[in-house]
């Protein structure tokens, strides 16, 4: 039975699921060597632990991968504790059986609130909106060349907009509260969100401006 998402998951639930496994480490305890790992969804994470037939399947995965894993959710020293049976790699391919079955990355990754091409289509009203011609076709190009990235970046590893797509949801909502038409503010908040690279970002600043 497929498990439900894990911040509905209880405890004695037991079934298969898709993760992403966020850490795994080798650890030893009473029973000998176990695989420590965290498994997250959307929703939340899962401390989780494979304790039987360690040494078949603790190279069946690494941190950073999506997993196919099943098992029972336990309680442990006052603790929700994942107990994997079976755990491998997802099998990405776009026909794949884990496909078939339900498999897609934006449910295991913390996503922003918002629809990604919502806020992407305000970018680029914002970005139309530049009122000097020269700025507005360079940034046109930053954008596009760097959409892949854009639609996906966090805004930071940890605390704020920490997870997909929040650059974009962060650096948007502040743009469209600031808004300025053709200022100086407005393109480098622009240039932050397009281009954050150092690069780009002081040859933006060297740029003679000319609001329209």
């Amino acid at each position: 039975m497929r498990l439900p998402p894990v911040a509905n998951l209880p405890v004695n639930a037991a079934g298969w699921g898709f993760f992403l496994c966020t850490e795994k480490s080798m650890r030893t305890g009473r029973g000998g060597e176990y695989v420590a790992a965290i498994l997250q969804d959307a929703t939340g994470e899962l401390v989780s632990r494979v304790l039987d037939n360690v040494d078949r399947l603790k190279d069946e995965f690494e941190a950073g991968e999506f997993v196919k894993a099943q098992g029972r959710l336990v309680a442990f020293n006052g603790r929700s504790q994942f107990q994997i049976d079976s755990i491998r790699r997802v099998m990405l391919a776009a026909d794949s059986q884990d496909r078939r079955e339900g498999f897609r990355e934006d449910l295991l990754v913390p996503t922003a609130p918002r629809p990604v091409e919502e806020m992407w289509a305000e970018l680029h009203e914002l970005v139309a909106g530049v009122g000097n011609p020269h700025l507005r076709s360079l940034l046109t190009a930053i954008v596009s060349a760097n959409a892949e990235k854009l639609k996906v970046w966090p805004a930071a590893r940890t605390v704020h907009h920490a997870y997909r797509s929040g650059l974009l949801e962060r650096r948007g909502r502040r743009l469209v509260i600031d808004h300025h038409q053709g200022s100086r503010a407005q393109i480098e908040q622009l240039m932050s969100v397009a281009a954050p690279d150092r690069e780009y970002a002081a040859f933006i600043r060297d740029l003679p401006f000319a609001a329209a």
